[in-house]
């Protein structure tokens, strides 16, 4: 079963529900959406009792406002505590503090953060909200000077997605301070099977434009990479699995990987992939479908897909909306400039900037030895891109 809900549902997603008959519970969130209905649906009445009496039961979201409809209807099985260990990023530390020792962090009330003593602090430092989501409020600190005008930022950004998104999807009454990973990010979609055992369905390489970018621009995989990175991938979601006893479960964990080698988790987000449908890139990238993967239970042989796919390197790119525009002043996006600066785009897909801060999510192909045009968007400037009234 899946929970389909805002901001963002796929036409693959739902092609998908179609062909393999995947069942969406109906809520009054997928009623709202007013999607087309050709996929099959069970109500909420009937996925709860089967969900409560068959704890192997797979259950996705697509999105991390459907987390609200199971603390409120499943509170009587182990999903929501499930839930709020990995979504509280001060318990998700606490849960693995035991195999990274030396790691520092910390965590701060809202009204404490202009009063908070922050003399004995290493910078740099990430800040975020302890229950968050899709880099809202979240900033890099290179150093003591810098912590009065971030918080004054982060008042801000609090006050403007407070009603967007519910209280278990983001949540600013508290604050992680923890130390800055440094090397590359990477986030990887995979499931807990019915043995526990970690089931990697991609990898993406999150590319950023310099050391205290911390937004969700540009992701990058191959088979390739995902082979490469394969083995300590299982391994620190092995060790996660066994600390939160975990199956038959999803998961999409974003990690960095040290100079030295090390991949060190930055946090894991649960019952569900890459955000806004953008785990379908493993269709583009690998020709695998990953609700297939999850819902039969089947493993990428990724020796075989690295064999085929070789190192071509496929991207997803969001088209973020600039917060200093405000949205009644945009007149339109160029959408075809956009294409025209990439070789071989695969998918647009479009959203509704009004009500999203983000003008849509490009799919793209690139060759490995010409990256020249993601070097270009990942700096580029979407005030460019814009017609103002």
């Amino acid at each position: 079963m899946i929970l389909l809900d805002r901001p963002y549902v796929s036409s693959f997603l739902l092609q998908s529900l179609h062909q393999h008959g995947i069942r969406a519970i109906n809520t009054p969130a997928l009623e709202a959406m007013q999607l087309p209905h050709e996929f099959p649906t069970i109500t909420s009445e009937q996925a709860v009792e089967v969900l409560r009496n068959t704890p192997a039961k797979r259950l996705l979201c697509n999105s991390e406002n459907a987390i609200d409809w199971i603390s409120e209807h499943l509170s009587d099985t182990e999903l929501p505590e499930k839930i709020r260990l990995f979504k509280d990023k001060v318990l998700f530390r606490d849960l693995i503090k035991a195999h990274f020792p030396d790691f520092f962090y910390t965590v701060i009330p809202t009204e404490q953060l202009e009063t908070t003593d922050i003399t004995n602090w290493s910078w740099p430092v990430i800040v975020k909200p302890a229950v968050g989501f899709f880099s809202m409020a979240v900033h890099h600190v290179a150093s003591a000077e810098q912590w009065p005008q971030t918080i004054r930022a982060i008042r801000e950004e609090i006050a403007s997605f407070r009603s967007e998104y519910p209280l278990q999807v983001l949540n600013a009454n508290r604050f992680i301070v923890e130390q800055c990973i440094e090397g590359e990010e990477y986030a990887i979609d995979a499931y807990y099977d019915e043995q526990g055992k970690p089931v990697v369905l991609n990898i993406l390489h999150h590319r950023f434009s310099s050391g205290d970018d911390v937004r969700d621009r540009i992701y990058t995989t191959s088979s390739e990479m995902v082979l490469e990175l394969l083995t300590p991938a299982q391994d620190l979601l092995a060790m996660i699995g066994a600390a939160a006893q975990l199956h038959d479960f999803p998961v999409h964990l974003e990690v960095r990987i040290t100079p030295q080698g090390q991949m060190v988790p930055i946090e894991l987000n649960p019952m569900r992939f890459a955000g806004w449908c953008t785990t379908d890139i493993a269709y583009h990238a690998h020709g695998i479908n990953p609700y297939f993967y999850f819902f039969d239970n089947l493993r990428p042989d990724w020796e075989q897909l690295a064999a085929l796919n070789g190192d071509r390197l496929t991207s997803f790119i969001i088209l973020d909306r600039p917060a200093d525009v405000p949205v009644e002043r945009i007149k339109a996006f160029d959408y075809v400039r956009i294409l025209e600066d990439l070789e071989q785009p695969v998918e647009l897909r479009k959203v509704n900037y009004r009500q999203y801060p983000v003008f849509g999510i490009v799919f793209t192909h690139t060759h490995a030895d010409e990256q020249e045009e993601l070097a270009h968007l990942l700096q580029a400037d979407m005030h460019d891109y814009i017609e103002l009234s």
